[in-house]
């Protein structure tokens, strides 16, 4: 199909686009002019230059997501791009490396400014056409900017889309499609988008982006030299939950981490079965000798809290549960040493549960300097995750649906948990539930063994004990209620 270049001189021509309004006749958010597109698109878009051995390295681009740290801008900017982008695969160990150096190249209208990157995680598979990779670049002067993530999945096939991306010999290019339907020749759940906007070699990692230039995908693939494969946003934003926060070099005592919460504003980090956690700690703290001694705490080694070992120093310390984590190991203490770590040190993946806190590795904090800006992120789901935030039925739903069981007593007992959300991409989002239904029971696999009656307090566990006991593998079956009528339906692996 014919796909037009968006170029800088036809942009400026190209008049307003239609705005759109919801049906309850709320404004939506308004598509852009080209122009307007074209600068939001490569402000937030970097060129990736990977160095790997003797090579000449590889090209590919990325999106920065999110800013973190000090500073009007945040000192960091955390890029999403290819992992084929910044690794190769070793045919000895057979694993996929990482590039020793690796760079990104904001756009400066002529200039050359290339800026460090680090990889805080990547990994590609292609049998899951999974093929991520995010980076964290120290930009102080804000040279890159975030782009917008788009919170609506209302593209469709269809609508308009445009890829950007740095195809080789080329500096940087916006080339304009639409949402293609597509037999997939891999089992989708989603994740995956579709398109007829050029890419090129180079645009790897580039994003997809709607008429309102909000990102919503990551051009990773080109099927049959015609169709553009990305990976949508939404999904790896749903899998990949990420946030910073700052750590004071005087800040001895543990601290919680909080993340947003839709109701309750900020709440404690808290880690469950099924989640795992990364960490990267970015800049430089120091301390004195006291007496002749270094005063680190080490991170060796710790018995019920207390150091047990020493001089094993890192920058800070990650607490999960009841057990600690050294975000990366700064240098071994000599007598008169002063620490001054590396400015970029990730911690290994923590699968523990329980709350997340984090505080300095220090004995001493009277005599320390600097700060740390902490940027993390929690991947994956809760065993029991379904997709589906619940609360207690409404009265008037009680017994105008019924909802109620009776025990061998003749007690009656109130059951049910009320849908208010409904996640995109999760089992009960490919399952149809909606806002309003009412999950009366769950069971295991294929309705094997009795129904459980569940309410919005007793769901998760219900659906966690089922999993790992009775359900076979993650599959559940859920019975919900639906204008006084109930529904069963497959959760899990082939519910989907």
């Amino acid at each position: 199909m014919y796909t037009r270049r968006v170029t800088f001189l036809a942009a400026i021509v190209v008049m307003l686009l239609a705005c759109c309004r919801s049906a309850d006749a709320q404004e939506a958010p308004r598509n852009i002019d080209k122009l307007e597109l074209y600068k939001r698109v490569r402000q937030c878009t970097v060129k990736v230059s990977a160095r790997i051995g003797e090579k000449v390295g590889k090209q590919g681009t990325g999106v920065c997501f999110m800013r973190a740290g000090g500073g009007t801008h945040g000192e960091y900017a955390v890029v999403v791009t290819n992992s084929h982008v910044v690794s190769e695969y070793n045919e000895r160990t057979k694993r996929y490396e990482l590039a020793p150096t690796i760079k990104v190249k904001p756009w400066q209208k002529g200039k050359e400014t290339w800026l460090e990157a680090q990889v805080m995680f990547h990994h590609l598979s292609d049998k899951l056409w999974f093929d991520l990779a995010f980076l964290i670049v120290k930009d102080p002067d804000g040279l890159i900017s975030k782009a917008a993530v788009a919170t609506q999945r209302d593209h469709k096939v269809g609508s308009a889309v445009y890829a950007c991306g740095n195809p080789q010999d080329e500096e940087f290019l916006v080339d304009d499609g639409e949402i293609v339907d597509f037999k997939w020749p891999v089992k989708d759940s989603g994740q995956l988008l579709a398109h007829n906007a050029l890419i090129e070699r180079g645009s790897s990692g580039g994003g997809l982006f709607n008429s309102r230039g909000e990102l919503i995908g990551i051009n990773t693939w080109l099927y049959e030299l015609r169709t553009g494969i990305a990976q949508d946003a939404q999904w790896f934003f749903e899998w990949f939950r990420f946030g910073s926060a700052s750590v004071g070099s005087r800040a001895g005592d543990w601290q919680n981490i909080l993340v947003s919460h839709e109701e309750h504003g900020y709440v404690d980090m808290e880690l469950h079965k099924g989640h795992s956690l990364y960490m990267a700690a970015l800049g430089t703290w120091t301390y004195n000798k006291t007496d002749g001694a270094t005063n680190a705490g080490g991170v060796s080694g710790y018995e019920n809290r207390r150091v047990s070992k020493e001089h094993n120093y890192a920058s800070a310390l990650v607490r999960v549960g009841e057990s600690m984590f050294a975000i990366g190991n700064g240098m071994w203490g000599t007598d008169g040493a002063v620490v001054a770590p590396p400015d970029f040190r990730v911690s290994e993946r923590i699968s523990t549960t329980g709350k997340v806190s984090y505080r300095m590795n220090d004995t001493d904090i009277s005599d320390n300097g600097g700060y740390l800006t902490l940027i993390y992120f929690v991947m994956g789901n809760p065993v029991w995750y379904i997709g589906v935030d619940t609360a207690a039925p409404w009265k008037d739903d009680r017994e105008r649906w019924n909802l109620y069981t009776t025990d061998e007593k003749g007690n009656r007992k109130e059951i049910g948990a009320r849908v208010i959300k409904v996640h995109d991409f999760s089992d009960c989002a490919h399952a149809g539930l909606k806002k309003g239904d009412i999950i009366i029971s769950v069971a295991g696999y294929a309705g094997a063994g009795e129904k459980t009656y569940v309410t919005e307090s007793t769901l998760n566990s219900v659906i966690q004990d089922l999993r790992e006991g009775k359900a076979k593998g993650w599959r559940i079956m859920l019975t919900y209620r639906r204008e006084g009528k109930d529904h069963e339906v497959l959760l899990g692996l082939d519910g989907k």
